[in-house]
């Protein structure tokens, strides 16, 4: 793979030369002011545009504030409080208390300081859990297992997002290759009428001959009509990935050749450590990470629920000030104080089996993790072994398409001379035009698939299961329609091309 890309390179500039040096040059596809875009700067501004890494932050943020929440049961909890109350009648107006001294020596209950109309409270209250059975440690520890699950799917996120924009960039490189590949034909079928209309009129050709020519070249018009509009859609699929100006013309740097940006993230395994490499990307892959943490969240649910069966002890303290002015707004010399310390006990004695089932229910989903966990786990390793196997038949038809074009060029290069010279057939002349297309095209598409691959691979870790198996184009998916050598070629439509 090491000269891979080098051969990559000079097959595309090999064909490409060819190509020019036969053709006329086809009109740019891109405008002179179209802004250029490499395939990292495209995955840099997709990761700042995208809604779901976005969704993924907010996550994170949300389950480390639930870990700081969980953790302060720890801390002492202090309350303030105050409150004013009027009395507008009550049940012990107009009784009298007699003291025992004598005549003149009783009183209404509106003469004590308790007893006014105007109450006005200021109070402090502390709450401190001194021994809970283990709770707040367990709900704590849970807390930051669902921490580690979230920044496990934050990852996910973003390597899904970005396999997403390198296939949306290298299907829009593509379509490039397939609309340049669409004029050369187009610009070949017509340079073939022309010669065939010049040989009609000087009495060298039949008028069968002239039409065969013509329905040829026809033919090639609608195919690189609906090229043109696949691409403008990929242009702009990708425009939305990165959030940019759909109509925003865009000149993409990156090519077919060019496999930088993956070969620094990961290196694909030799054949014989492809078992060392597939048990530690298992171990690694975000899905197992995340059932992993869901079983620590299980294990400590259970530790929760067990730990409801305890008694569980606490401190608190209450301190208030306390005034009945007679009207008015107290002084602060007018107030009493209050102040208690308690120590309270919770012990759950008859609770008619709610505790147990309780604990029950917790260790069965604690099982129902662990038996996803080795679920996920199995479906990692078949999911990593997947796109290695794909990895290897991305480049083995990558050089196998590379491999053709020389010689499907070669051969038309030929049979044009041979058909120019009034040697063969017009017949031979589209058939190894319609070989040379698909070569071209079978190529881009080897091409991309195999950038698509390699791209899967390096980000295979944190990508969630599946992600990317969909992802390899096929010739027909593609519109890369094989050619058929035996039809007439007034009923061939190189689809594609």
């Amino acid at each position: 793979m090491r000269r891979l890309p080098l051969l990559l390179l000079a097959a595309l500039v090999g064909a490409a030369a060819a190509s020019s040096a036969q053709e006329a040059p086809a009109a740019a596809n891109v405008p002179a002011t179209a802004r250029a875009l490499s395939l990292p700067e495209a995955l840099e501004l997709a990761d700042k545009a995208s809604e779901s890494v976005r969704v993924a932050e907010a996550e994170v943020k949300r389950a480390e504030a639930q870990k700081r929440q969980a953790r302060s049961e720890r801390f002492p909890q202090l309350d303030a409080s105050s409150s004013y109350t009027r009395t507008l009648h009550s049940e012990f107006e107009d009784v009298d208390l007699d003291f025992g001294g004598g005549e003149g020596d009783s009183s209404s209950l509106s003469d004590l300081p308790f007893g006014q109309r105007n109450q006005y409270r200021l109070g402090l209250v502390v709450n401190q859990s001194l021994w809970s059975g283990g709770r707040i440690t367990a709900r704590t520890r849970a807390a930051s297992a669902a921490v580690d699950a979230t920044w496990a799917g934050l990852a996910a996120a973003r390597a899904e997002l970005r396999l997403t924009v390198t296939q949306a960039y290298f299907d829009a490189l593509l379509l490039d290759r397939l609309v340049d590949i669409s004029e050369q034909t187009l610009a070949q079928a017509d340079r073939a009428f022309e010669q065939t209309k010049l040989a009609h009129q000087v009495g060298n050709q039949s008028e069968f001959e002239l039409l065969r020519a013509q329905v040829s070249r026809d033919n090639v018009r609608p195919a690189l009509v609906q090229r043109r509009a696949d691409r403008d859609l990929s242009y702009a699929r990708l425009a939305q990935l990165l959030d940019l100006p759909p109509n925003e013309p865009l000149q993409l740097t990156t090519s077919f050749a060019d496999f930088a940006t993956w070969d620094a993230q990961g290196t694909v395994p030799t054949v014989a450590d492809r078992a060392t490499w597939l048990a530690k990307v298992t171990d690694d892959r975000v899905p197992v990470r995340q059932a992993t943490a869901a079983v620590a969240v299980q294990e400590q649910q259970v530790k929760i629920a067990h730990a409801e069966r305890l008694p569980s002890v606490g401190a608190s303290s209450d301190y208030g000030r306390v005034a009945y002015p007679a009207g008015g707004l107290p002084e602060w010399g007018d107030t009493r104080t209050n102040w208690t310390v308690g120590l309270g006990l919770r012990v759950p004695l008859l609770t008619g089996g709610r505790l147990a089932a309780q604990e029950g229910a917790a260790r069965a989903t604690l099982d129902e993790a662990r038996a996803r966990l080795d679920q996920t786990r199995e479906a990692a390793w078949l999911d990593a072994r997947d796109a290695l196997d794909r990895l290897a038949a991305a480049e083995a038809v990558f050089q196998a398409a590379f491999g053709t074009i020389a010689q499907a060029q070669r051969a038309y290069e030929i049979a044009e001379l041979r058909y120019r010279e009034g040697l063969s057939t017009q017949l031979e002349l589209n058939d190894t035009r319609i070989q040379l297309t698909f070569a071209q095209g079978n190529a881009a598409l080897a091409a991309r698939n195999l950038q698509v691959a390699r791209a899967r691979v390096a980000l295979l870790p944190d990508l969630p299961l599946g992600a990317g198996a969909g992802t390899t184009l096929t010739a027909a998916s593609a519109g890369v329609s094989a050619p058929t050598p035996t039809a007439p070629a007034a009923s061939v439509t190189p689809v594609g091309f």
